[in-house]
């Protein structure tokens, strides 16, 4: 009887062990099930969206205007003219002077930085008139303007400008060559210097490159004074002014001169044929 009781027991506890083994498989599988359908379903979530990330945007859309990089800029493809203005003017002698005082206290009155005199000549003579000249430096953008004020000047003293020629002058090359050799001396200076701070370098080195450098500083300094003048030509545009003025035979004279000339030359041929015609005749 006892051993029926035990074998009994026995057989409880093996079919328990068997059923706790099944659910425990049970559960495993279900949450292999349950992870599997998960990541499938991420897959699928993530072909869906897939598409909409790289589809190409709809016409109505504006599209993105990407900004155009920044490039080196050439001189401009206007080349820079150095330029000479000539005028001349006339008028009665005794209005010359007057006249060109008015046209110096015209350009005084733009100011030394606008307008400067580099020359003033005036000659007056009592038979052909007066002979005067005015040379001038005018910022380039108002030298027309005080060209006109200057003929003006002339009309009110009963005048005219009878000359006006303007002679231009290309300084490109001058300037791209006076800014080449400054950018080369630039280089061979840092060169020099970077023998003299060289700890290596030895002290005969070192004071080959000083000399070099102090005579190269004197040629940067000549550069560059060059390439202002250039740029002052460029800036500032120089004016020949000249005048003339006459008394009133004074536009006549020369071909009063020519008259004379040829009345003296037809007398003198006059008096030659008399003289021959009141020579004796010999028997």
């Amino acid at each position: 009887m006892r051993k029926l009781i035990l074998a009994s027991m026995a057989a409880v506890l093996t079919l328990s062990a068997c059923s706790q083994e099944k659910a425990d498989d049970g559960s495993t599988e279900t949450m292999q099930v349950a992870k599997d359908s998960a990541d499938d379903a991420a897959m699928e979530a993530e072909q869906v969206q897939a598409p909409q990330e790289i589809a190409p945007a709809s016409q109505s859309e504006t599209p993105v205007t990407e900004e155009p990089i920044d490039e080196p800029k050439g001189r401009a493809s206007m080349p820079d003219f150095t330029y000479t203005h000539k005028y001349r003017f006339e008028a009665a002698a005794g209005d010359v002077p007057q006249m060109q005082d008015a046209h110096v206290a015209a350009c005084d009155a733009m100011g030394q930085q606008l307008c400067r005199i580099a020359n003033f000549r005036q000659e007056i003579d009592g038979v052909t008139g007066v002979d005067a000249s005015l040379e001038l430096y005018v910022a380039s953008d108002k030298i027309r303007g005080l060209a006109t004020e200057m003929t003006n000047i002339a009309r009110d003293f009963d005048g005219q400008r009878v000359e006006a020629n303007i002679i231009g002058t290309e300084a490109t090359q001058r300037l791209d060559e006076a800014q080449l050799q400054i950018r080369q001396n630039l280089i061979q200076k840092e060169r020099l210097q970077s023998i003299i701070d060289d700890r290596r370098s030895t002290r005969a080195e070192k004071q080959r490159a000083q000399e070099q450098l102090a005579a190269l500083n004197a040629t940067l300094n000549a550069n560059q004074r060059q390439l202002d003048n250039i740029a002052s030509d460029i800036g500032f545009t120089k004016m020949d002014v000249s005048y003339s003025g006459t008394y009133f035979f004074g536009p006549l004279l020369p071909y009063v001169l020519i008259i004379i000339l040829m009345v003296g030359i037809a007398a003198l041929i006059y008096r030659l044929k008399q003289a021959r015609f009141s020579e004796p005749v010999a028997a």
